[in-house]
This record gives structure tokens, C-alpha cells and sequence, in this order.
């Protein structure tokens, strides 16, 4: 997102934020066009005409550098202890947003998976020789992952149509194992 600046992206060699990303605080940039990194850059020299830069590194739990919360002016400035604290504590805030999000997705996923898997057991035991069963449990399971093998527990394309039943068991007891869900669907208190 942007507010105030009409350049959607930058290329990676001419962006502030891939300096600010290897930081592991707030990386400023009081005033760019009297910095040896930026005084040739053509965000500095041209338009927008970038003086001032402070970015705070998004980075995961894991460590992974995702990207930067900054703010840019045409005019040189130095923020001041309020402000860089405001702007960490906003990082920060962006990132458990981020995160919260990706762990409503893969609760979402587990449970949608976890009711394919019963609805398939399910039918498995009410139709145990119908040979269509597991084509259409397979194509079932297939069609709710996001894996490249097309099963959480799959290693390679084609195991699962290959050996259908060690693939399927392997990927219930995936969901269940990861998402460690209570009677009535929610992830219970081991699982948070």
C-alpha cells in the first residue's frame, strides 16, 4: 500500500527498502541526496525527488524479511524518539496482522481438509466396494491442498494415485497432527 507517492514499486537496485530489510531496527536515511548510497539514484535526483527515508524491516517470527513500513519525504528531516518508536511498534503491528491472518488460512485449511477426510472415511465405510470411491476421494482431497504432489503427505506427483490408501492415511493423520482440533472443530488449547 502507498499513500502520497505515485511510484507503485521500485527495482530491487535503486530501492531504500532493500537497504532497510537487512536492518534489524529502523533504518533512516536523513537526507538521500548528501548519502554516497543515494545521492545518484534517480529517486533522488529526479522524481520523485526522495530526501528522506525511514523504513522498519517486516520480518517474521522465523526471521524471514518480508518487506518494509516506511515513510519517505521530498524535504531532508530526522525523526525523533516518538516517531521511530511509532513506527517499529507499527511494523510490529503490521506483522501480527500478517500473521494472524496466515493462521486463520491454515486453520480454515485444516479444518476443510479434516472434513473431506471424515466425509471420506464416511463414505468409504458406507461403500466399501464401490470402485469409483477412491478416484473420487482422491480427486476430493486433491482439489483442497495446496501441494505441488496434490496431498499434505504426498513426496512426489502421481504417489497418491499410485498408492492411494498410505497416501490418504498419511495425509489425515497430517491435518490431524497439525491441527489439533477439539469436538467441535476449534484448535484447542495444546494446539495454540
Amino acid at each position: 500500500a502507498k499513500a502520497g507517492l505515485e511510484v507503485p514499486e521500485t527495482p530491487r537496485d535503486l530501492s531504500f527498502c532493500a537497504h532497510a530489510i537487512l536492518q534489524h531496527g529502523i533504518f533512516e536515511v536523513t537526507d538521500a541526496s548528501r548519502d554516497p548510497r543515494f545521492s545518484d539514484n534517480p529517486l533522488v535526483t529526479g522524481p520523485p525527488g526522495i530526501r528522506f527515508y525511514a523504513g522498519a524491516p517486516l520480518v517474521t517470527a522465523e526471521g524471514l524479511g518480508l518487506g518494509t513500513l516506511c515513510v519517505i519525504d521530498r524535504a531532508p528531516r530526522r525523526l525523533d524518539p516518538d516517531q521511530r518508536e511509532a513506527l517499529g511498534a507499527l511494523a510490529r503491528q503490521v506483522m501480527r496482522l500478517l500473521e494472524l491472518r496466515l493462521s486463520e488460512h491454515h486453520v480454515r485449511t485444516g479444518q476443510a481438509l479434516l472434513e473431506v477426510v471424515q466425509d471420506i472415511q464416511a463414505r468409504f465405510i458406507r461403500n466399501a466396494s464401490d470402485p469409483t470411491i477412491f478416484s473420487s476421494a482422491l480427486d476430493q482431497l486433491m482439489s483442497r491442498t495446496e501441494s505441488a504432489c496434490g496431498f499434505i503427505a504426498a513426496t512426489e506427483p502421481g504417489q497418491a494415485r499410485r498408492h492411494p490408501m498410505s497416501v490418504l492415511a498419511r495425509s489425515g493423520l497430517a491435518v490431524a497432527n497439525r491441527f489439533d482440533l477439539g469436538e467441535e472443530g476449534e484448535e484447542t488449547e495444546a494446539a495454540m
